[in-house]
């Protein structure tokens, strides 16, 4: 058991090595990189942050406890988070050089606070999205007069689900009322029909 216990304890050290290629090879990337605004608008600086916290409580444990390996590991990546954040408030970018730190951190998590919930509405976009405010847009117009209420209704859900259409093409094909009735109780029946098909195969997917 001693010497499985003294094996383990050099075998830490030596993965330290990996540890070190491991952040070498992404800042690596991110160097070559960084004065580009796109990469650095990818980074998260609110995940970075929330990073840090534990990174720093596990880095000061083991100090303590002198627990060298994982300090030093710790340590490292808390050095990659570092460099994360400064490419991430765009500290690189042509332009941005000239605002100081807290301007730009200020700037990129505004940035991202706009951003938060795109990957939730991606996650759950209702299927069939574009059908709905297609439908959504044929009711608005049903009395071939649109109202600036239904219009900012519609439109609140059209840049949710990143869909564009315009209005005026919209408002151009309105001119037959009883048309119009008939398209969109079509477009309604299609909708149900695709939905109660969708449930009745994931019903039976289930009782399988």
């Amino acid at each position: 058991m001693e010497f499985f216990r003294q094996l383990i304890f050099y075998l830490t050290f030596a993965s330290l090595g990996f540890t070190i290629t491991d952040i070498y090879l992404r800042a690596n990337k991110l160097w070559k990189r960084k004065h580009d605004k796109t990469v650095a608008e990818s980074i998260s600086i609110t995940a970075m942050f929330v990073s840090i916290v534990p990174g720093s409580v596990f880095t000061l444990n083991y100090l303590f406890v002198g627990q060298w390996q994982g300090f030093i590991q710790e340590a490292l990546y808390l050095l990659l988070v570092t460099f994360n954040i400064s490419v991430g408030i765009e500290l690189w970018v042509p332009g941005e050089r000239h605002k100081n730190f807290f301007t730009l951190l200020k700037q990129a998590l505004n940035l991202e606070r706009k951003e938060v919930g795109d990957l939730t509405i991606a996650l759950f976009k209702p299927p069939q999205h574009k059908t709905i405010i297609d439908i959504l847009c044929q009711i608005a117009l049903i009395d071939e007069r649109l109202d600036e209420r239904e219009q900012k209704f519609i439109n609140t859900f059209a840049h949710k689900w990143n869909i564009e259409f315009s209005w005026n093409m919209l408002q151009s094909r309105s001119y037959d009322s009883d048309m119009n009735f008939i398209r969109l109780w079509q477009d309604v029946e299609n909708y149900l029909e695709h939905r109660f098909s969708n449930q009745i195969y994931h019903d039976k997917t289930k009782s399988c």
